[in-house]
C-alpha cells in the first residue's frame, strides 16, 4: 500500500470552525439592587442575544471561549464591557448607575452601566481571592496521552480504562459487563463531541461521583453547537486513508429550536498489514426545544456503524519465515482476491432523552434517560472433525519437526532454505480457502464454517444530578442514577463455506476417553441439531446486570483555600441465565444462576491552596469499594454458571 504521510483538510462549504463555548447567566439591576426588565443583552458582533425577563434574569448561551464584549441596551442606548471567557458556566450580574435602562441618556458617561463578575468567576487571581482550579477544557497532557500514546497502550498513572467513566448529555455511557465506556459508539463524531468538561484524578465534579482516574461529561445537544455547515476531507496514514465528515448546526432560533446533524465516513482499502480493511460510518442527530426560560428537552440519537479486518499476534518464527514484522494469518486468497476471516463488524445505536430544569438561579436539575441496542460481531473459522485450518498452527510449523534444531549448523541452513520457501511461496502461511470449500463439499456433514461471536446488547439508563449554589462560599451537587443491562452473548454461523449443512457439536470432546456421550452436544435439550446460516450454536447465555446509584457532594471555596467532601451509595448485581444445556456441564448451564448483590460505600475529599492564579497545591484521599465485575465473577460464563467462591467488592 503506498505510505500517505500528508494530512489536508479541504473546506468545501463556507463553515465557522467549532470551538468550546459557555453559558452565561446573571440579573440585570441597578445600583439600589432594584431589577431592569425587559433589557436587550447581546454578545458584541454575533448573533447571539437575549431579552431580560420581568426578574432581571437573562441567558446568553453558545457564547465562544475567549475575550469577547457583552453589550446591554439597543437603539442609541449602548453600554459594553470587554470580558474574557474561560469556563462553561459564567455568573454574570450587570449592575447599572441608573435606575432604568430607558432612562439612560445617550452621551452620559456617567450613565453607562458596569459589569460585576459574582463569585470572582472571571478573576484569574488577586491578593485576596484566587478563582479555582477550571474543570471544562481538556488537560493537555491527557488529551495527547489518550491520542498520540494510546498505539504503545500507554495509560495514565496505569490505570485501566474502567477507572474513567463518561457520561453524555448526563446519560452514563458505561458498560456494566467490564465498567468501560463505549468509545466506538460515537467514534467519527468529533465536531459533535467537543464540549466536555473533565476531573482528573479525585478531583470533584458536579455532575458525578467519579472514579479514581477522573471522569469524562460530554454535552453533544443541540444547543451546545456552533451555528455551521462545514464539510471537511482529510487524508492520513493512520487507522483508515480517508476521512470526510458533514456537520450542520442550526443554532437556536427565536422559538426556541435547535438542532444539529452530522456524518462522517472512515475507509480504508487495506492498511499497512496485509489483509486489514477499515469501513466506518456514523450518524448524529439532536433536536432541543427551549419550552421556557426554566426548562429545555432534547432528544439526541448518534451510531457508529464499523467493519475492520483485523490482524493477530503470532510467534517470532512466523514473522521469520514470513520475512516481514507486518506478517497477518487471517486472511487467504479466495476466487483470486484477499478474503478476511476475522472481522469485526460493530453497531450500537444510542438514544437520550435529557432534560434541564433551572430551577433558579442558583439551582438546577438535569435527567436523561437514555437506551442503547445492537450488536457487536467478531468472526473467525470454526470447524469439527476436520484439521485446524490456521496457517499458524503448531503442527504445520517447522519448528515441531523433533529433527528441527538438533543440528545447530543443520538448522541454521535449513532455517535459511525454509525463509527460502515461505518467501517465494506465501501463500503457505496464509489461509487456504480452496481447501477448506474442498473439504466442505466432499463430505455429508460440513467440516468448516464461518462464524460470528455476538454480543446482542440492551442497555437501559436514568441518571439525574442536581447542583445547587448556596452561597459564593458554599455549593451541593447529587445524583441518583439506575442502570439495567441484558447482554447476550452467543455463537452464529456467518457463511456455510459450501456445505449443506453444519451438527451443533463440541469439537473439544473426546468419546474415547469419556464414558458419557452426552458430553458431545453442545445444547441437550436439541441433540445434533443441523444447522444452516444464521442459526446459533455452540454457547448461548444472557448476563443481566444492573446498578443503581446515590451521592452527594459539598464544595467550600474561599479566598485562598477550596475543599470539597463527597459520599456514594452503590447497590448493584447480576446473574447469568444460560440458553443451552451444555453437554459437559449439563446440570450447571442452563437456566438461572443464583443472583450476586453488592452494597458498596465510597467516600472521597480533598483541599487545595491556592498560592495565587497560576500556582496550586492540592492533596486529594478517598476510601472506595466496588463490586467485582460479571467477567470476573464467571469461572466460564459461556459453559456453566460457575463462579468463583464468596465474592466479594474490591477496596480502593
Amino acid at each position: 500500500m503506498k505510505k500517505k504521510i500528508l494530512f489536508i483538510l479541504v473546506t468545501l462549504l463556507p463553515f465557522v470552525a467549532f470551538s468550546q463555548t459557555a453559558t452565561i447567566k446573571g440579573v440585570v439591576k441597578d445600583e439600589a439592587g432594584v431589577i431592569i426588565p425587559l433589557t436587550m443583552v447581546k454578545v458584541l458582533g454575533t448573533e447571539i442575544h437575549t431579552t431580560s425577563d420581568s426578574t432581571g434574569a437573562y441567558e446568553l448561551k453558545n457564547v465562544p471561549y475567549g475575550k469577547t464584549t457583552i453589550q446591554i441596551g439597543d437603539g442609541n442606548v449602548i453600554a459594553s464591557e470587554f470580558i474574557e471567557i474561560t469556563e462553561p458556566n459564567v455568573i454574570l450580574n450587570i449592575v447599572s448607575h441608573s435606575s432604568g435602562v430607558e432612562n439612560i441618556s445617550a452621551g452620559a458617561s456617567n450613565d453607562i452601566p458596569t459589569l460585576s463578575l459574582a463569585d470572582d468567576d472571571l478573576k484569574e487571581g488577586s491578593s485576596s481571592n484566587v478563582s479555582s482550579v477550571l474543570t471544562a477544557s481538556r488537560d493537555p497532557f491527557n488529551s495527547a496521552a489518550s491520542f498520540v500514546f494510546s498505539i504503545a497502550r500507554f495509560r495514565v498513572r496505569g490505570y485501566d480504562s474502567d477507572n474513567f467513566p463518561t457520561l453524555m448529555n448526563g446519560a452514563i455511557l458505561t458498560d456494566l459487563a467490564n465498567n468501560r465506556s463505549e468509545y466506538n459508539t460515537w467514534s467519527g463524531l468529533n465536531d459533535v463531541v467537543r464540549t466536555r468538561e473533565s476531573s482528573v484524578g479525585l478531583a470533584p465534579a458536579n455532575y458525578s461521583f467519579g472514579e479514581v482516574g477522573g471522569v469524562y461529561s460530554i454535552d453533544s445537544r443541540a444547543s451546545q453547537q456552533r451555528k455551521q455547515l462545514q464539510v471537511s476531507y482529510a487524508s492520513s496514514n493512520r487507522a483508515y486513508d480517508n476521512r470526510v465528515v458533514i456537520t450542520y448546526g442550526s443554532g437556536t432560533n427565536p422559538k426556541g429550536w435547535a438542532y444539529s446533524v452530522s456524518y462522517s465516513r472512515r475507509w480504508s482499502q487495506e492498511g499497512y498489514v496485509p489483509g486489514t480493511f477499515y469501513d466506518g460510518h456514523s450518524f448524529f442527530g439532536s433536536v432541543e426545544k427551549k419550552i421556557n426560560t426554566k426548562n429545555a428537552l432534547a432528544l439526541t440519537l448518534f451510531a457508529a456503524k464499523t467493519k475492520n479486518g483485523r490482524s493477530s499476534p503470532v510467534i517470532q518464527e512466523l514473522y521469520d519465515l514470513a520475512g516481514t514484522n507486518y506478517y497477518n494469518k487471517n486472511w487467504g486468497y479466495h476466487n483470486g482476491k484477499k478474503r478476511t476471516a476475522t472481522v469485526g463488524d460493530n453497531f450500537q445505536p444510542v438514544v437520550i432523552l435529557t432534560h434541564d430544569w433551572t430551577i433558579n438561579d442558583k439551582s438546577s436539575l438535569l435527567t436523561a434517560l437514555s437506551f442503547q441496542t445492537g450488536k457487536n460481531k467478531y468472526s473467525g473459522i470454526d470447524w469439527y472433525n476436520a484439521a485446524d485450518p490456521r496457517p499458524d498452527y503448531y503442527r504445520k510449523l517447522p519448528s515441531f519437526d523433533p529433527a528441527y534444531g538438533a543440528n545447530p549448523a543443520a538448522a541454521a541452513r535449513d532455517s535459511a532454505e525454509l525463509v527460502s520457501i515461505y518467501t517465494n511461496n506465501p501463500d503457505l502461511l496464509q489461509i487456504d480457502w480452496h481447501s477448506i470449500y474442498e473439504a466442505n463439499q466432499i463430505h455429508d456433514t460440513g467440516q468448516y464454517v464461518l462464524s460470528n461471536s455476538i454480543t446482542d446488547a440492551t442497555r437501559y439508563g436514568f441518571n439525574t444530578i442536581y447542583n445547587n449554589d448556596i452561597n459564593e462560599n458554599l455549593s451541593l451537587s447529587g445524583g441518583l442514577s439506575y442502570q439495567m443491562h441484558d447482554l447476550n452473548f452467543y455463537k452464529q454461523i456467518e457463511d456455510m463455506l459450501g456445505a449443506k449443512y453444519f451438527l451443533n457439536l463440541n469439537q473439544f470432546a473426546d468419546l474415547t476417553t469419556l464414558s458419557d456421550p452426552d458430553v458431545i452436544q453442545n445444547d441437550l435439550n436439541n441433540p445434533n441439531s443441523v444447522l444452516g446460516k444464521g442459526d446459533k450454536y455452540g454457547y448461548d447465555y444472557v448476563a443481566h446486570i444492573y446498578k443503581s446509584s446515590v451521592w452527594g457532594q459539598a464544595a467550600f471555596k474561599y479566598e485562598k483555600v477550596d475543599l470539597f467532601v463527597a459520599a456514594q451509595l452503590t447497590m448493584s448485581g447480576f446473574y447469568r441465565t444460560g440458553n443451552t444445556r451444555y453437554g459437559v456441564f449439563k446440570n450447571t448451564s442452563y437456566g438461572d444462576s443464583p443472583k450476586q448483590n453488592f452494597t458498596d460505600p465510597a467516600f472521597k475529599g480533598g483541599v487545595t491552596y491556592k498560592l495565587n492564579g497560576r500556582n496550586y497545591f492540592y492533596v486529594n484521599g478517598a476510601y472506595i469499594m466496588r463490586a467485582p465485575l460479571f467477567e470476573n465473577t464467571f469461572i466460564s460464563p459461556r459453559t456453566r454458571s460457575l463462579s468463583v467462591a464468596n465474592p466479594t467488592s474490591e477496596k480502593i
